[in-house]
């Protein structure tokens, strides 16, 4: 809870921002020191800042593992496009390769 003096220098502090005036200008008309006025100022949003924080709670949703397979592609000069997962043979790619390029 809020003692009179928070609320007195929450006070000021609001009116300095709908002021319009500079902070500097607000003290000298108030007379008002800034080193005061910087402690109630940090004072006040410490204490707003940790009153205000919550813990929320998460849900983490497992995900289907990510393939480790790696992917390779051809380009050849006819035009055509192979890709592969890098598990093939050499044998079968030779294969394929002489019947594309015959």
């Amino acid at each position: 809870m809020a003692t009179e003096r928070q609320t007195y220098w929450q006070g000021i502090i609001d009116t300095q921002a709908a002021s319009g005036l500079t902070k500097a200008e607000f003290f000298k008309l108030n007379n008002i020191t800034a080193s005061t006025y910087y402690y109630w100022f940090n004072k006040l949003n410490r204490k707003a800042a940790t009153s205000s924080q919550k813990i929320l709670p998460i849900t983490i949703t497992p995900q289907p593992p990510i393939p480790s397979y790696q992917t390779v592609e051809l380009l050849l000069p006819n035009g055509y496009q192979l890709s592969f997962e890098d598990a093939i043979e050499p044998a079968n790619l030779k294969q394929i390769l002489r019947v594309l390029l015959s």
